[in-house]
């Protein structure tokens, strides 16, 4: 199956596109660099930038999080302590009046 002119042309037009976006995806995402008098080029620098905003905010959360889970832990822990004492309290005040008969 041969390829004909007008195929060659449209995979000639194809491949101008894809440079042709190629270029214009590195001119918008990328940043030159000079560095040590040579260009270099730093892809992704807003991806870069934002990943780590989000991993640091991730941070924070997990932080926040913890000092929130730690503070539920000690109400929960003081409440059971505070249970426990109005527990000893009502039966050293009433606890004659729930005892068993037939013991």
């Amino acid at each position: 199956m041969p390829f004909t002119i007008q195929d060659i042309l449209t995979l000639k037009v194809w491949r101008w596109r894809v440079w042709g976006f190629l270029l214009l995806f590195i001119t918008v995402r990328c940043k030159i660099v000079m560095k040590g008098g040579a260009i270099m080029f730093s892809f992704f620098t807003n991806v870069t930038k934002e990943r780590q905003k989000m991993e640091q905010s991730k941070k924070e959360m997990e932080l926040r999080h913890n000092e929130f889970a730690d503070r539920v832990r000690m109400d929960i822990q003081t409440g059971e302590e505070e249970l426990t004492l109005k527990k000893e309290f009502f039966n050293q005040r009433y606890g004659h009046l729930f005892r068993p008969r037939n013991k």
